[in-house]
């Protein structure tokens, strides 16, 4: 009798844990969901057979949905979402960047009240990475979409370079790429830099200037803005700014880095730099331009005195448009997505770092993607108004200070001023 009611209670037990499972993996049960073709708009060549692959795994557990994928030119992707979303033509699903939750967030419809106990906001927290948390859940506890992979910025370096300069540890901190600089750094008899160190400290030919000089002040315990979304950029921020400049003022001991090497990335992959800072996403651009650059992945430095590392974050999650007809049938989808099948399914297919933290967890393939792994659970960024004009405004910030047009504290005030009459 004892063990008939163990097998009883164990298999009641296995049946409740499934249903926990479909519970979470899906919305609502299949009867519930009416038959629809959800479109689904997102840039061209973002992990399109990602989202076709899991498109269809979907499909085949709910025949009566499907997916119809249109992918977009990724230079007017957004300005193609946002002129069908105003003219009433929009998708039933896209692809919205963590940097445009400010700009564009109105939108999207948040998961229904009704589906809410499908994936609370505690069990989200608990499955993803904090950015993931900080960036969509709102004030009101709403959630906006589901996120799948998380892109960090980190520390992309020569290896050759590196060996020939007798430099065994990759460096870590600011301070030892700092003493990296005259062993690396070569200068021609009319002293031009020949080759730099590290490809940044500039704007305009700085790839991802915006996004460097946005950690640098998150190092320095710097408010970018405040509690209410309104700027605040602290005078710590002149400590970030030209510290960032350093790297690229002709005045400067750090001195290794200027306008005449081009593109920051360009110039890494050409041998002219032995350092540079990119995303996962440009490796395989880097070795596409040169399949000899021996080319080895770091975490973003930190300072030395720092306890909390941090990182940038990026990256694009699918949501509901808040004009579909389909808002459960959309939605239901998502939470596949969320569910760990779809999560590894998806992640798998597109070579990305996840953002659910039981596949963080498992660990990549390479060591060099772990780096990319490991980097989503200290990813940080901020609510950015309007993402194009923003990163001008950095640019020409940095600009400023290198040409001693302006002084770091003169950069930061007008900074403000110019983010300030971005936001409402």
């Amino acid at each position: 009798m004892g063990k008939n009611r163990l097998v009883i209670f164990g298999a009641s037990a296995l049946l409740i844990c499934a249903g926990i499972i479909l519970f979470i993996s899906f919305g609502r049960s299949p009867a519930a969901l009416r038959s629809a073709t959800l479109h689904l708009l997102i840039p061209a060549g973002m992990h399109e057979d990602a989202w076709r692959k899991t498109a269809a795994q979907y499909h085949d557990r709910i025949s009566h949905i499907t997916l119809m994928i249109e992918a977009v030119d990724p230079r007017v992707y957004e300005s193609t979402l946002l002129d069908r979303l105003a003219a009433g033509t929009g998708p039933d699903l896209f692809l919205l960047k963590n940097t445009w939750i400010k700009a564009h967030g109105t939108k999207v419809m948040p998961m229904p009240a009704a589906l809410s106990s499908s994936l609370p906001v505690k069990e989200f927290n608990r499955l993803f990475v904090d950015i993931a948390s900080q960036d969509l859940i709102t004030k009101q506890e709403e959630l906006l979409g589901i996120p799948l992979s998380i892109d960090t910025l980190a520390l992309f370096y020569n290896k050759d370079f590196f060996n020939a300069a007798g430099i065994a540890v990759v460096p870590t901190t600011w301070e030892s790429i700092i003493a990296s600089i005259p062993k690396l750094t070569r200068i021609s008899e009319n002293r031009e830099i020949e080759r730099s160190t590290i490809a940044t400290g500039s704007g305009k030919n700085t790839h991802h200037a915006l996004e460097i000089m946005s950690v640098l002040l998150m190092q320095n315990g710097v408010n970018i803005l405040n509690e209410n979304g309104g700027v605040a950029l602290e005078q710590g921020a002149d400590h970030a700014l030209s510290f960032y400049t350093s790297f690229a003022d002709r005045s400067s001991s750090r001195y290794t880095w200027d306008e005449r090497f081009g593109d920051s990335l360009d110039a890494f992959a050409d041998g002219k730099s032995a350092m540079a800072f990119g995303f996962l996403e440009d490796v395989a651009d880097l070795r596409a331009r040169n399949p000899h650059l021996n080319l080895g992945v770091a975490p973003f430095p930190q300072p030395e005195t720092h306890d909390n590392a941090v990182t940038f974050g990026n990256y694009f999650f699918p949501v509901v448009a808040k004009q579909s007809p389909y808002t459960p049938e959309a939605w239901d989808f998502l939470l596949f997505l969320a569910s760990r099948e779809g999560a590894e399914m998806w992640n798998e297919a597109a070579g990305t770092a996840p953002a659910r933290r039981d596949l963080i967890q498992t660990g990549a393939e390479t060591q060099e993607k772990d780096i990319f792994f490991t980097q989503t659970l200290i990813a940080r960024n901020w609510a950015i108004p309007h993402e194009a004009t923003v990163r001008t405004l950095f640019n020409e910030a940095a600009d400023a200070i290198i040409t001693h047009q302006s002084t770091a504290e003169h950069a930061r005030e007008r900074l403000r001023q110019r983010l300030g009459a971005l936001i409402p």
